[in-house]
């Protein structure tokens, strides 16, 4: 972002080119822009590499002067390398070559088009470079005139609930815009209170006084994607903002993670003035009693957290659940709705032309909770008659209170509902967990006859059916993005999958037909965009529903997975992926489905759903089906698959820092790999308990497991094929702890030979290991290199669990050569994911790196070196992560 830069430009030139290079800078500084040149940067006694490398950091654009002497210049090549690594989608910060002369234009740079500086060129060239490089320009919206395309709120549904009486919540909601220093508002309370109504009447307002000043304005209601606590995501979210709100395509359809994602479109959010609605977010929050509320879903958890710290505009959200995630931030505020007053009920009541006293209308408001929804809907149902028709409706006392008093006034709606194909279309309603498309309504209506459910679908005109649904409030309003679809509260969505699911055999028939249609919808077997993706997830649901567990298994296998692949989840679809896997638990994440699915699968999706969770930092969730697949292969024979649950189940405990549980699943590990017979998967596992000794600082043991793995693979006769860079990387990770650095080198350029490009997790960590082995040789410039490309190729993977690592190794370079903020920024990020995710040993090593930076500044600060040691004291003492013993010890002594 703009603001963040201390320089618009870097002008990256080789030093024989300083007199026209001097020209380029005065033209740019003369229109404007601040100019980072070498010559005015650089004073005599400062380090050239550390104040180039500062430079670059807080510079929005590099241009690269090109010419014959710069082609010949190292410096030069590693500034263009180094500044396109930082932002290889080319968005935040821009690469905009310059030709000086005639030299042939080779390599990498051939992709790019140039701008010429020859002094024969026109004007025209030379304001093409000064608009190239100035800021992007943002029209801002006034009184007048604002572009209707830079507002969508058209996925904030109309819910159909008065807001007669919340006066002081819509002041709430004015007040919250107006002051600038509020970065999110937050509305909490029960479903049906009139959140979403209340936010839709607010809009309303806004929209009539051209949104008051804001500059962007966008919403989505993720209740349409689950009900209860249904596991969900938020992928079509943010592929939808990413890709048309802010038209950020290569971000949608990177493998970048959620969190990566999240803070993107947090990015895109703060640099106008804008008005961003998360409307129904309790789908994405934990109905878990220990972090009850917290924000599960990585985007969402990333891009609240970023909008709390810093938003022009104002983020507003509601939930039935309070947020967590935002208490103690001195920018949000929470506002908890109540129920409506006896007096409102009452004119909702009396507006509804419902007929009594106003004592009578008040007591009904009472006998029915005060519930907003409840009482809109018997409002309908009594329309025109007098209050007293409603004291024969029954109560409910098996319902939850939250929906108890809606539901009553739904089943007096339905008792005088006598048109069956009406009745039809309101049970309709409990087969979606969204709203229903045009193309899902056609296809129930045209392609399927299931008696009582849609046999009379297909007869007549659909329109006065709907209409009449709707005056009574059963269906919402047609929504502008959904064009003659149907969708309902989803309180009144939960009540009619209730009464379907009572037929059990209507309802598998039902979701059997919608299981064949959405898995029929894409026009690929397996397509690429997440768009063409979503009706497989679909699909997978109503499959589970229909309990045709395999097929739906087999959608998720084959077509998103795409097998050993592992499409979708190397694609960075983490929170589709944990929903779809959710589909297959009766209760997530302990007992999986059996029904038709068979044993191996059953396995495979328990593993799937420990990876998942293990990825995405919900490491105790995981510890339970990481296990119970280990038992179900173990049954069936299968020690290669029992081993590598193993594997992923010793991975959990190590960033749990549970080191010792660690050491005896990874002794596990090796017992079922050896009946395996797999020398490629023995291989592995040996070099996997060696690093789990190696952290519990009992080098010899583990230098014993690494030795048997380098045996076992230089004696086999297909060595080559063996290879896959875990052994490699791991040994590595030991000898960097020794600072062995030639060998380190030797053996990861090695491996950077055969390892697949497509293995973006194994070369990314190479890459951070060799370029952390390079700059301890003295190679900065290739050390630099490696350490940035594979911090973005590890980005690229979509995880986060191993992230710190490969962000520590760029830290611990950047202190060496005292660029102490760069380090302070990555050492940030690195701490953040630590601490949110309650990865102990990774806290230690930051805190490791944030005390030898203090030591290292000009000023050292040794009592914030001291805290920062004595965390990583009793991290130790309390994990057993004696692998940094050594370091502690010599930094201790340093700091005094």
């Amino acid at each position: 972002m703009e603001d963040d830069f201390t320089y618009d430009v870097f002008l990256s030139h080789s030093s024989k080119d300083k007199a026209i290079v001097r020209e380029v800078a005065a033209r740019l500084r003369k229109n404007g822009l601040r100019v980072w040149l070498d010559e005015c940067e650089i004073r005599p006694g400062d380090s050239i590499p550390t104040k180039i490398e500062e430079g670059l950091e807080h510079s929005r654009v590099l241009v690269l002067c090109m010419s014959k002497n710069a082609f010949g210049a190292d410096w030069v090549k590693l500034e263009s390398h180094t500044f396109r690594f930082r932002d290889p989608l080319n968005r935040e910060r821009r690469f905009v070559p310059l030709r000086l002369d005639d030299a042939p234009i080779k390599g990498f740079l051939q992709q790019f088009r140039y701008i010429n500086w020859h002094p024969e060129h026109t004007e025209q060239e030379h304001d093409e470079l000064i608009e190239a490089c100035r800021p992007s320009a943002r029209p801002v919206a006034s009184e007048d005139s604002w572009p209707s395309e830079r507002f969508d709120f058209d996925h904030v549904p109309e819910v159909g609930c008065s807001v007669l009486g919340r006066e002081d919540d819509l002041r709430f909601l004015d007040e919250a815009w107006e002051n600038e220093t509020l970065n999110v508002a937050c509305l909490v309370a029960g479903g049906g209170v009139g959140k979403t109504a209340l936010v839709r009447k607010w809009l309303d307002g806004m929209r009539a006084h051209r949104y008051a000043r804001a500059e962007r304005g966008y919403g989505w209601s993720f209740y349409s994607q689950g009900i209860g606590d249904r596991v969900v995501s938020s992928e079509a979210f943010i592929d939808r903002a990413l890709r048309t709100w802010f038209d950020d395509k290569s971000m949608a359809d990177s493998s970048y993670s959620p969190w990566d994602k999240g803070r993107r479109l947090a990015q895109h959010v703060q640099r106008d003035r804008c008005l961003l609605i998360l409307d129904g977010l309790e789908p994405l929050q934990s109905s878990f009693s220990d972090d009850r509320g917290r924000i599960h879903d990585l985007a969402i958890a990333s891009l609240v957290e970023h909008l709390a710290e810093k938003n022009p505009g104002l983020c507003v959200i509601t939930t039935r659940e309070s947020v967590p995630d935002l208490r103690g931030r001195s920018h949000t505020i929470q506002n908890d709705l109540e129920q409506i007053s006896d007096q409102t009920g009452g004119e909702i009541l009396r507006a509804s032309v419902v007929k009594g006293t106003d004592q009578q209308l008040q007591q009904l408001t009472r006998d029915f909770g005060n519930h907003a929804l409840a009482i809109s809907l018997i409002g309908a149902f009594l329309a025109g008659q007098h209050v007293t028709n409603a004291a024969n409706i029954p109560d409910l006392p098996t319902a939850k209170d939250t929906e108890r008093s809606a539901w009553r006034a739904i089943m007096a709606i339905m008792s005088q509902l006598q048109d069956p194909t009406q009745l039809q279309i309101a049970r309709l309603l409990g087969l979606f967990d969204r709203p229903a498309t045009a193309a899902d309504v056609e296809f129930l209506r045209s392609k399927t006859s299931i008696p009582g459910l849609t046999h009379l679908l297909g007869e007549g005109s659909w329109t006065p059916h709907v209409a009449n649904l709707r005056r009574l409030r059963l269906l919402l309003p047609e929504s502008r993005c959904n064009r003659n679809g149907i969708d309902a509260h989803p309180v009144v969505r939960a009540y009619f999958r209730s009464e379907l699911k009572k037929d059990q055999t209507v309802w598998r028939q039902a979701n059997a037909h919608l299981f064949d249609h959405f898995a029929s919808v894409p026009k690929t077997h397996r397509p690429d965009e997440f768009g063409d993706m979503e009706p497989l997830y679909r699909a997978i649901d109503h499959g589970c529903h229909a309990e045709r567990y395999q097929e739906a298994f087999e959608v998720l296998e084959d077509r998103l997975r795409r097998g050993d692949e592992h499409h979708t989840f190397f694609r960075g679809f983490l929170g589709a992926e944990r929903t779809a896997i959710g589909r297959f638990f009766t209760r997530p994440w302990t007992d999986v489905v059996e029904g038709d699915l068979e044993p191996s699968s059953q396995a495979w999706l328990l593993n799937e759903a420990g990876s998942i969770l293990r990825v995405t930092g919900h490491f105790e969730d995981a510890l339970s089906p990481i296990r119970r697949s280990i038992d179900m292969y173990e049954e069936q024979g299968d020690y290669t698959h029992a081993s590598r649950s193993t594997a992923t189940l010793v991975n959990v405990y190590m960033l749990m820092g549970k080191l010792e549980d660690a050491r005896n699943w990874a002794l596990k590990a090796v017992v079922y790999v050896d009946k395996s017979q797999s020398i490629k998967e023995r291989i592995a596992k040996y070099s996997f308990t060696s690093r789990v000794f190696w952290y519990l600082g009992r080098h010899e043991e583990a230098r014993a497991w690494i030795h048997k793995a380098d045996a076992l693979q230089s004696k086999a006769q297909d060595a080559d094929q063996l290879r896959n860079g875990l052994h490699e990387t791991i040994w590595c990770e030991e000898l960097s702890d020794e600072e062995e650095w030639d060998d380190v080198a030797s053996k990861m350029e090695d491996v950077l030979q055969w390892l697949p490009v497509s293995n973006k997790r194994s070369r990314a960590l190479v890459l951070s290991t060799l370029g952390l082995a390079k700059f301890f040789l003295g190679k900065w410039d290739e050390g630099r290199m490696n350490l940035d490309w594979g911090i973005h190729v590890y980005r690229e993977t979509g995880r986060q669990d191993e992230l710190p690592r490969v962000l520590l190794a760029r830290a611990r370079c950047r202190i060496s050569t005292g660029a102490f903020e760069s380090a302070r920024e990555d050492l940030k990020e690195s701490m953040e994911i630590a601490l949110r995710f309650g990865m102990r040993l990774y806290e230690a090593d930051v805190s490791l790196e944030y005390a030898r930076l203090l030591l290292a500044e000009r000023m050292p600060d040794r009592s914030a070196a001291q805290e920062n040691l004595a965390n990583v004291k009793r991290i130790i003492e309390e994990t057993g992560y004696r692998r940094l013993s050594k370091e502690l010890d010599r930094l201790t002594e340093r700091a005094g």
